[in-house]
């Protein structure tokens, strides 16, 4: 089993699924949160538990808030396994060897994943901060740091597999900026799911 990051743009409101999250944190409701996404569509699966059924309708008020009232492709992002080779050429790129474009955020302990990890999610101030920082990057200039080598023995995940398409990385950099665009739009979060 494998480690994808996947990113979801969500209006401010979240704000209210995050309060009853925490309100009901000895229920299921605080690890469907990871199942947002899915819960925006009408065949997603409740399976008649109480708790699923609650957040699905609560998904559901929250696509009330997107503009025209429904989730769109271009409020989510899978970065394809590649969050980690985009970490170390952005560190590399900006001379911050320490730097974790996807690594840091503001954790929300209430919500565990099935792996294990907890939900992590950045504010409009971080967000904005993030999206300052890959606008002045060309994904052209990006990919000059990009030294299999080096990242083999740093053991960047999966890189070994990204190797043999890593034109792949320079095309999910591309959907991370308009991802990221299109999320400040929203005026809201982003919540980083690691699973």
């Amino acid at each position: 089993m494998g480690l994808d990051l996947s990113m979801t743009a969500v209006p401010i409101e979240m704000k209210n699924i995050f309060s009853k999250v925490i309100e009901k944190r000895e229920s299921e409701y605080p690890s469907i949160i990871f199942s947002l996404p899915r819960a925006f569509k009408t065949d997603f699966c409740d399976f008649g538990h109480p708790d699923w059924i609650e957040f699905k309708k609560d998904a559901q008020m929250l696509l009330e808030y997107y503009p025209n009232k429904q989730f769109d492709n271009k409020y989510y992002f899978d970065s394809n396994r590649t969050y980690d080779a985009l970490d170390y050429l952005i560190s590399k790129k900006i001379n911050d060897y320490n730097y974790t474009f996807f690594g840091d955020g503001i954790e929300f302990k209430e919500s565990l994943g099935v792996q294990g990890r907890t939900l992590k999610y950045w504010d409009i101030k971080i967000l904005r901060r993030k999206s300052k920082l890959v606008e002045k990057i060309e994904s052209g200039d990006l990919m000059k740091h990009y030294d299999f080598e080096k990242m083999e023995k740093l053991g960047v995940y999966k890189i070994s597999q990204i190797n043999c398409h890593k034109e792949n990385v320079e095309e999910v950099f591309i959907n991370l900026k308009s991802f990221l665009s299109e999320a400040i739009q929203l005026n809201g979060y982003v919540l980083i799911i690691k699973d």
